[in-house]
């Protein structure tokens, strides 16, 4: 959505890009869901729904990034994750919409505890199967979606909190989340900090910085996954 901003050439401030980005992420989902309802949101089709989603869009964002401009350079750093554009309210107003939507994640951790025993396992276990995946789906989307529209594209967090979770020795559903978050709260505050510092007094998007790193940290970690 803020591609076809850029596209139009029309003018809009912060607010306009918020909320054209918003629209753009629920479009986005419910795009998904049409693609994945018929497979009852199978993980494999999951993934192979938003890869062939991902590529279409970013031909059109390659296609702004080419006609240069002051509108795609803003665009640029939005989409390596930079905190600079992000103001106060707008810092508080996530933090509160996050903490809220946390609160529903409670209701998650039996369907992440059962869903990787198998279809058949969860269903006899009693867990509507297709409902638990549509509604973690949704979760994902919406604390996804939030984080993006604000700040831009924090791939590599997302990818390394969890298996840092993991790691650190957490094996329940419920400690993992929790361990998860706050490592991936550390891992952005530290590269944000680190992309202020590195090449002062300029400043590096906080999530190029960030996906540098966790690019470092998993190949180093499939060579040692490798060796064992």
């Amino acid at each position: 959505a803020m591609v076809l901003i850029v596209l139009t050439g029309a003018e809009v401030g912060r607010a306009g890009q918020l909320g054209a980005a918003t629209l753009g992420a629920a479009g986005a989902l419910g795009l998904l869901i049409l693609l994945a309802r018929k497979h009852r949101f199978a993980g494999n089709q999951l993934l192979l729904g938003g890869l062939a989603l991902y590529v279409f869009m970013d031909a059109g964002l390659r296609l702004v990034m080419a006609s240069g401009g002051t509108v795609a350079s803003q665009l640029l750093n939005w989409m390596y994750g930079s905190t600079w554009l992000v103001s106060e309210t707008e810092a508080f107003g996530l933090l509160g919409f996050i903490v809220l939507i946390c609160g529903l994640l409670a209701l998650v951790v039996r369907p992440l505890t059962l869903l990787p025993l198998g279809d058949t396992s969860a269903s006899s276990l009693g867990l509507p199967v297709t409902k638990a995946r549509l509604l973690l789906l949704m979760l994902a989307a919406v604390l996804t979606a939030s984080a993006t529209v604000v700040i831009g594209p924090l791939s590599f967090v997302g990818l390394i909190a969890p298996h840092l979770a993991r790691v650190l020795g957490q094996q329940t559903v419920g400690r993992q989340l929790i361990v998860a978050a706050l490592v991936g709260g550390l891992l952005l505050a530290l590269a944000d900090y680190l992309s202020r510092i590195v090449v002062f007094p300029n400043q590096l998007p906080a999530g190029l910085l960030a996906a540098l790193v966790g690019g470092v940290y998993f190949l180093w970690g499939l060579s040692r996954h490798g060796k064992a």
